[in-house]
């Protein structure tokens, strides 16, 4: 016979330093005989044993016995969140006393509260560094941090525009070729030497002469 606690505090979870040896999470025993498993209690306990048994029988279907020794909150706490009572090839007999005020149908039914449209209240807001638009229940949201190479590129399609313009008021063709020259600051020179190339391929320039000193 295997005997592990999950959880043995009372009331709510302590998750202190204090509290480290025996951990903070509230009542549950998994108890091993043989090939059998029995579980009782199911505080915030029970869902890290769902966890550790989800990870041990991976696709094998699951089969267990739940004890209940009452419906206080910290003994039922945890049954909303152990996942393999989500997995339908799992099967789990829940067994507990008979009480005048509620059964154990109604307690666990009472932990999965169902909220309707009216009572939820849902905004939406934009993360740092990011735009968001929501339309027909799609939303996309758009990095707006502006790195070094995106600014570079920037730059580079700057210049390409200028450039552009200078020619339409020469009265140039789109076929006609030029020499460039480019008299920038030195921190606009290194920001635009890895795009030069571009910038000559995209205005036709033959010769592309960095000159500096403004």
């Amino acid at each position: 016979m295997l005997v592990r606690f999950w959880g043995v505090r009372g009331s709510t979870p302590t998750p202190q330093r204090e509290n480290l040896r025996y951990g903070g999470n509230t009542s549950c025993v998994e108890v091993r005989a043989g090939n059998q498993l029995f579980i009782f209690d199911c505080g915030t306990g029970f869902r890290v044993l769902g966890n550790a048994l989800r990870k041990e029988f991976g696709r094998r279907p699951l089969q267990a016995r739940v004890f209940l020794s009452h419906y206080h909150w910290d003994h039922i706490q945890g049954i909303p969140f152990f996942v393999p009572l989500y997995d339908a090839r799992n099967s789990f007999v829940f067994h507990s006393f008979r009480s005048v005020d509620t059964g154990l149908r109604q307690a666990l039914e009472d932990q999965m509260l169902e909220l309707t449209g009216e009572e939820v209240i849902i905004e939406t807001t934009s993360p740092a560094g990011f735009a968001v638009a929501e339309e027909g229940g799609y939303a996309v949201a758009l990095n707006t941090e502006i790195s070094v190479d995106l600014r570079r590129e920037g730059l580079a399609r700057d210049l390409v525009r200028i450039v552009q313009d200078a020619r339409k008021a020469a009265g140039l063709q789109i076929s006609d070729h030029i020499a460039l020259y480019l008299a920038l600051p030195a921190e606009t020179q290194l920001e635009l030497q890895t795009h030069l190339d571009y910038v000559g391929s995209a205005k036709l320039a033959e010769k592309r002469e960095p000159n500096f000193s403004v």
